[in-house]
Order: C-alpha cells, then sequence, then structure tokens
C-alpha cells in the first residue's frame, strides 16, 4: 500500500487516518489495481441493469451476470445500512436473489421482469435522490463520532463509503487527477497554513466542493499541424477556431503563437475543470476527425494542455486533460533488463515458436503501445482488448470472444495479483524498517532475498503475524489490510475462499470491459468510468505480457501463447484444489513459475 508520510503532521484521529489513506490509495497513481477505487457502486450497477435488460438483443447471461454483482454489492455497501436505505434495499436484494440469485426461481427472469423493473425504477430514484448525502453523512458520524464498535468493523465501514463516495464522484464526471488533487490540496493539504488544521472545516470543504452544481466552463486547446491557417474554418458546429487569445489567456503556460496554429474554443458543463477539459478535448477531436478526412489531410494535433476558466469569470488556469492512471511501474535491474531482453531475442529470433504464437505475441505488444499513445479512452480500450484477444483467442477458437478471453486470462491475473499483494507488503516491511526475525536461528531474515514462496512462507508465521502488528501501530489501515492478508496466508482454506471471492469480481469486470469493447464498436457507445476501466485493462495487458515473456525464457520447450495460458490454468486449478486440502505448496509454485526471481 501507499504510505503518505505528511500525515505524521496531522493531528488525525485513527478513523480519520484511515479514510485519509483510503482516498490516497484508492486515487494515487501508482497504486496496484486492486487497491485503485471500484468501477462499480450501488447506484451505477443497477443503472446498467436497467439498461442492459431494456436492450432487446441482450443476452440473459449478461442480465444474470450484472444482476448477480449487484446483488454482491448491495449485500456488502456500509452505507445501504443506513435507515434511510435499509428496508428499501432489503426488498430490492430480496427481489434480485429471486431473479439472478444462486438460488434463482425458475423461470424468475421473465415472470419476475415486470415486478423487477418496478422496483428497480423506485430504489434507482431513492439512491439518486440520496446517495451522496447519505454517504457523506455516514462518513462524518464515523469520522467525527465514532461510536463503540470495534475498530476492524468501524475502519471497514469507513473503507467502504470512502470507496462508494469516490466511485460516484467518478461516475459523476469527476477524474481521478481531480480526486487526487482533492486530497492534496483539501484534505491533507500540501501548502503549509498559518491556521491550526481542523479536520471537520476539511472534511466539510470537501463536503462542499463535490456537492456543488455543475457549472460552465470555457477552455482555450492549441490545434497544430494545420495546413493554411488563414483559410480555416472559424466555427465548426459549437467549437470556434481563433488565431489569438485574449490577453488574459495569451501569457499562460503552452499558450503561444505558432506557424500552422489555431486555437479551438467552446463552453461546456462539468463537475470541475479538468472533466470540463476533457469533454472538451473529444468535442475538438471528434470536429477534426471530419476536417482530417475531407478539408485538410495533414496531421493536425489537439494540444493535451488547455487553458480553461468559469464562463461567469475569474482565474485562467492551465491544466493537462486527464488521462489514465499510470499503473506501477516496477524499478527493473540491469540483471532483469537483461533477461527481458533475451526473452525479446528468442521471440523475435527463435525457431521453436510458431509463426501464428508469434505473430499474435508481436501483435499484442503493438496494440498495447497503440493505446498507450493515443489519449482517447475509446481507443484505447479497444487496443487493449484487442490485444488480450491476440494472445487468449487466437485463430480457429470456437467460444464466445469475451468468454474465451475471460477463461484463458483469469488464472493467470490471479495468481499476478496475489503475487503482487505480496510483493506490495514486502515493501510496507522495508519502508517502515521493520525486521523480521528467524525463529530457528535467531538471525534476522533478508526479505529482499526471498523469493515468493519463500516470502509467503514467512509472512504465514503467527510470530512474524504478532511482530509486524505492533510495529504498524501508527499506519491503522494498513495494519488491518496486512493482518487481514496475513491470516489468508495463514489458512489455506481461508486463502481458497479468498481466492474464489476475487475471482468471481475479476471475471465480472473482464466482461464488463467486453461489453464496453462491443458497445463501442457496435453502437458507438460509452460505458461508465471509462477511464478506470482502462486502467484496469492496461494492468491486465501487461500482466499477462509479461508473464507470458517470463514463461518463454523459464521453459525452453514454450512453443504458443495457448501452451502458456494451458499450463497456467491447469496449475491455478491444482493450487486451488490442494488449498482446499489444507496446502499452499502448489500455489507457492504457480506463484513463482508467474514471477520468478
Amino acid at each position: 500500500m501507499k504510505h503518505d508520510t505528511r500525515l505524521a503532521n496531522f493531528p488525525f484521529t485513527r478513523q480519520q487516518h484511515v479514510f485519509v489513506t483510503v482516498w490516497f490509495n484508492m486515487t494515487h497513481a501508482y497504486s496496484l489495481d486492486s487497491h485503485r477505487v471500484r468501477v462499480m457502486h450501488a447506484l451505477n450497477i443497477l443503472e446498467e441493469l436497467m439498461r442492459v435488460t431494456g436492450y432487446a438483443h441482450a443476452k440473459a447471461e449478461d442480465r444474470a451476470m450484472i444482476g448477480r454483482e449487484a446483488i454482491g454489492i448491495l449485500s456488502v455497501e456500509a452505507v445501504l445500512r443506513r435507515e434511510r436505505f435499509a428496508a428499501p434495499t432489503k426488498v430490492m436484494h430480496a427481489l434480485l436473489e429471486k431473479v439472478y440469485g444462486q438460488h434463482a426461481e425458475k423461470g424468475g427472469a421473465d415472470r419476475l421482469a415486470a415486478l423487477l423493473d418496478s422496483h428497480l425504477r423506485e430504489y434507482i430514484a431513492l439512491l439518486s435522490a440520496h446517495y451522496l448525502d447519505e454517504l457523506f453523512a455516514g462518513l462524518h458520524a464515523a469520522l467525527l463520532d465514532p461510536d463503540a464498535r470495534g475498530e476492524p468493523e468501524q475502519f471497514n465501514e469507513i473503507r467502504s463509503m470512502c470507496g462508494a463516495l469516490l466511485s460516484y464522484l467518478l461516475a459523476r464526471g469527476q477524474s481521478l487527477e481531480g480526486l487526487f488533487q482533492l486530497y492534496r490540496q483539501v484534505l491533507v493539504p500540501v501548502k503549509a497554513s498559518n491556521k491550526p488544521y481542523v479536520f471537520a472545516q476539511r472534511f466539510d470543504l470537501l463536503r462542499r466542493i463535490v456537492t456543488s452544481p455543475i457549472t460552465s466552463w470555457r477552455a482555450y486547446f492549441a490545434v497544430d499541424g494545420i495546413t493554411d491557417v488563414a483559410a480555416f474554418p472559424d466555427h465548426i458546429g459549437d467549437i470556434r477556431f481563433v488565431r489569438q487569445l485574449p490577453g488574459e489567456v495569451a501569457g499562460l503556460r503552452n499558450m503561444n503563437e505558432r506557424p500552422r496554429r489555431l486555437y479551438a474554443t467552446g463552453e461546456i458543463e462539468a463537475v470541475d475543470m479538468r472533466a470540463a477539459g476533457q469533454l472538451l478535448h473529444e468535442q475538438i477531436n471528434r470536429v477534426l476527425d471530419l476536417v482530417r478526412f475531407e478539408y485538410d489531410h495533414a496531421n493536425i494535433s489537439v494540444a493535451d494542455d488547455f487553458a480553461a476558466c468559469r464562463s461567469g469569470g475569474g482565474y485562467w488556469r492551465v491544466l493537462p486533460i486527464p488521462k489514465v492512471v499510470p499503473n506501477p511501474r516496477a524499478a527493473v535491474s540491469g540483471e532483469e533488463l537483461h533477461r527481458f531482453a533475451g526473452n525479446v531475442s528468442r521471440l523475435v529470433t527463435g525457431e521453436r515458436f510458431s509463426q501464428e504464437g508469434r505473430d499474435r505475441v508481436l501483435a499484442a505488444f503493438r496494440l498495447y503501445r497503440t493505446g498507450a499513445d493515443t489519449t482517447n479512452f475509446e481507443n484505447k480500450l479497444v487496443n487493449w482488448w484487442t490485444g488480450l484477444e491476440q494472445l487468449a483467442k487466437g485463430a480457429g477458437g470456437t467460444s464466445s470472444i469475451g468468454g474465451a478471453v475471460e477463461s484463458s486470462l483469469t488464472p493467470v491475473l490471479m495468481g499476478v495479483s496475489i503475487a503482487n499483494h505480496i510483493g506490495a507488503y514486502r515493501e510496507v516491511l522495508l519502508e517502515q524498517s521493520i525486521e523480521l526475525v528467524d525463529p530457528g536461528d535467531g538471525q534476522p531474515i533478508a526479505l529482499k532475498e526471498l523469493d515468493l514462496a519463500q516470502l509467503y512462507t514467512v509472512l504465514a508465521q503467527p510470530a512474524h503475524r504478532q511482530t509486524i502488528n505492533a510495529r504498524l501501530r501508527d499506519l491503522p489501515l494498513t495494519q488491518m489490510r496486512f493482518d487481514q492478508f496475513m491470516g489468508f496466508l495463514a489458512s489455506p482454506t481461508d486463502m481458497k475462499t479468498f481466492l474464489a471471492r476475487v475471482e468471481q469480481g475479476l471475471r465480472w469486470h473482464l466482461q464488463r470491459i467486453w461489453r464496453a469493447r462491443c458497445d463501442i464498436v457496435h453502437s458507438a457507445g460509452r460505458m461508465i468510468n471509462i477511464a478506470l476501466l482502462c486502467a484496469n485493462l492496461e494492468a491486465y495487458l501487461k500482466s499477462v505480457l509479461t508473464a507470458l515473456l517470463a514463461a518463454f525464457g523459464r521453459i525452453p520447450t514454450l512453443a504458443s501463447p495457448t501452451e502458456f495460458f494451458i499450463r497456467a490454468e491447469h496449475s491455478y486449478a491444482s493450487a486451488r484444489d490442494a488449498l482446499g486440502r489444507g496446502d499452499a505448496g502448489a500455489l507457492k509454485m504457480f506463484l513463482k513459475e508467474l514471477k520468478p526471481q
């Protein structure tokens, strides 16, 4: 987990410390995929269910998948236990169980369709009217007037409500970058102040900012590469093109005149300045797509930076458009770089990899780079998903594309997720200078030198769990999450239960990304929280490519991506079966296969 060392300088209670740490981790640029804010919350999962059930062409399997995820979300969201929501949520949950639950009534989807639609519309209207207010009311009580419950229950409630709040704000149009800036400027301000820090005042300011009404903004983007500036239209649709900027904008960063440059400007309504820039950037690019097609075939480009101000007046600022949040970047040693280069070289020039398999892997790398180079979220998602298709589907597949990708990727991504968790908690121990002693010889354990299987064994030992708990006392959220994970490591059956829960969420999410891809390709639609979907998808594609290259270097006879996925599926299934028998050895071996030291 990520830690902000500045928190030690603020007078937080343990509950408040948990809240700001959750916000920090869920919006941080380099958080693990599993620590980032979730795409779905109670309101938008039910909105998605309503949307899909309204499609005549929607498959029953897709509706059931969304319905089962909705059941899970309604079961765990802490805000739904508040008085305003408790009774309606119970009714909604029971009805969803009848239609989509594990013991759903036969024919219930058709027989109860009208009843479900009626209750969905009523419940969604209730959430739309009060969800945000109840989240803030619940957080206010938990952070400023905590009850006598134990810390784990309190902390999990705070984490649930903070996560739901962030997910709601993203769905409403906020960007992850903007939410992280709220952390740096409001919750844990970077700039020093002469006034004493009072959390209640900061929390109230946060509430006022995120609940403020949608505002009208004006923005300017530089457009470069125009062949004939003088002949370019002054106005296309709602977008105007000007050669000179207003005086208050002309002196700002990157807002200078250049040959073959115009400025595109327009007004748009959005929740904040960054969201306004992103929306206007998309509008400008849609207009320029038409220009490139018929009028100007040159390489016209729109800058990533923009100047913006409220339409009613105020200060102008220059900001970058929100982009996909970068995923964690591991420090690569010279030896690791040499090994990576060797694996790539063998892939490109070796004879043992089939030509079809080599083409698929190289196509996936090319599609990854194509998606990374574009600023358009739809293009990123389509390219990165197609990269996964190239790896998982290949030629001659008989199952659905979405199902093939899900089946092939899930074992690999589950193993990578556990490996990433163990590696992240190793970093916590190193960052906090927590020394673990071998109970056998009394010598300090060299944590950096342990492979994942050895580290798994060390962290599963009860004596180390007690030591770590005591040393993380000042980091309450990390203390709780680390202790929970060590509990899974210590109990193979608990680890199997944990894996089953995570795997179900991963499969739902892969199918959601597949539906988003289909919306973009077939109906020009746009899925909710597409920036977050792209961040997750990038992590998946990079994880699979990295694991595939490592396997190619480790197994001298590996001949195709299909062979890699078959082996991973077998290893993961064997690991789960062994966990059910109380043996974690197969899981440790699987982790070493995916991420050898």
